[in-house]
This record gives structure tokens, C-alpha cells and sequence, in this order.
């Protein structure tokens, strides 16, 4: 599931101060943060606020979800930019966040890059897999749900359970992920596929 960035409150009793912090879902609400990218001061007038625009565009850009206090306290910052709106809505071309298998715990993989189409949803999780004529995602995978993937660009090999299905432009395929799957590109050129799954694994 996608992290969240909320607030965390630290200061006395008298003298709330916050840090902004992206933190596991799972966990409770004051426990450990994966990493502190800013913080905000509501005492003084103006308050304070800082963010550390990279790091917060990085969390944003792999799926993360910050909460309404926190996506204003990020445009009072100027993290968010003239498509805000759009953010986390629309899917541009040659705009999409880059999501390396690293940053989603598939280290295995060689040659392969995700562009995010719907990073932040609740029940679905879809991207762009750019994979590189012998890219490899590594070793197979099982994992909950059901998937989808159809071949926008060039051609891709996908073994599910031991049966390799050779996809060209167009094909597509369907199953549950429960079943070990991995895929590769036996090609000479890029291959793109436009992969779905419910619910979001990443």
C-alpha cells in the first residue's frame, strides 16, 4: 500500500510544533517514520513551514499520499506546481514519476523502469514498464490479487507458473497474482507494457 505523509507532533504541551513525516500506513499514528522531510511551526505569525522539496517530490513521485493538512502546508512551501490539480488524477506523457524496481523491493530486476499512471489509488496500482531489450525482472513473485498487463510497444515474455507466454503489441494477459510469475524481454528493441493491479502491491 502507498505510504502517507501527515504531520507529527512533537513540542509541549503549550507549544505544538510538527514534523512532516512519511510513514507506513500500517503503522500508528505516532510511531516510526520512514523519513523526516520537513517541519511546521504554527506558533509564530506567519507560521513556519519547511520541506525539503526534493525528498518531498521524490516520496510523491513513487505514490506516497499526503494528508489535506499536509498537501496545503506543500503548496505553501511551492512543492506542488501549476498541475496540482491534475496530481495524482491525470497521467501526462513524458510527465510521469519514475519508479525504479529498487524502490518498490524488487532489487533482482535489470533493465526495467516504471513510469506511474496510478500510483495512489486504494484498490488499483497501474504503470508503464519500460523494459530494455534483455531486461529481466528477476525472480518470480507471488503476491495478492489479480493483474493485468497489455503490451503497448514492442514484445515481452511472461511465465506464469512454468508456462512462458510471448506477448506482442496488442496482446495482453490476465491473472491472479497468487501464481509465480516473472517476465523478461526477448526482443532487440524497448518493450512498453501497461500494467494493472488490484489491490495496489507496491
Amino acid at each position: 500500500m502507498a505510504p502517507r505523509i501527515r504531520l507529527k507532533r512533537t513540542g509541549s504541551k503549550h507549544n505544538a510544533q510538527y514534523r512532516i513525516v512519511v510513514m507506513d500506513q500500517r503503522r500508528p499514528r505516532d510511531g516510526r517514520t520512514v523519513e523526516e522531510i520537513g517541519y511546521y511551526d504554527p506558533n509564530p505569525d506567519p507560521a513556519t513551514v519547511s520541506v525539503k522539496k526534493d525528498r518531498a517530490l521524490h516520496w510523491l513521485g513513487v505514490g506516497a499520499i499526503p494528508s489535506d493538512t499536509v498537501s496545503r502546508l506543500l503548496k505553501r512551501a511551492g512543492v506542488f506546481d501549476a498541475d496540482a490539480p491534475e496530481r495524482g488524477q491525470v497521467s501526462r506523457d513524458g510527465r510521469r514519476p519514475i519508479v525504479s524496481l529498487q524502490a518498490i523491493g524488487r532489487g533482482g530486476g535489470e533493465g526495467i523502469q516504471l513510469e506511474g499512471v496510478a500510483l495512489n489509488g486504494e484498490l488499483l496500482y497501474g504503470s508503464i514498464h519500460v523494459v530494455e531489450a534483455g531486461g529481466d525482472s528477476g525472480g518470480s513473485i507471488t503476491h495478492v490479487g489479480e493483474e493485468l498487463a497489455f503490451v503497448l510497444e514492442g514484445e515481452i515474455e511472461i511465465t506464469v507458473d512454468s508456462t512462458p507466454f510471448r506477448l506482442s503489441k496488442g496482446d495482453s494477459i490476465f491473472f491472479a497474482s497468487e501464481r509465480p510469475h516473472r517476465y523478461r524481454n526477448p526482443g532487440s528493441s524497448v518493450a512498453r507494457v501497461l500494467w494493472v493491479n488490484t489491490p495496489p502491491t507496491f
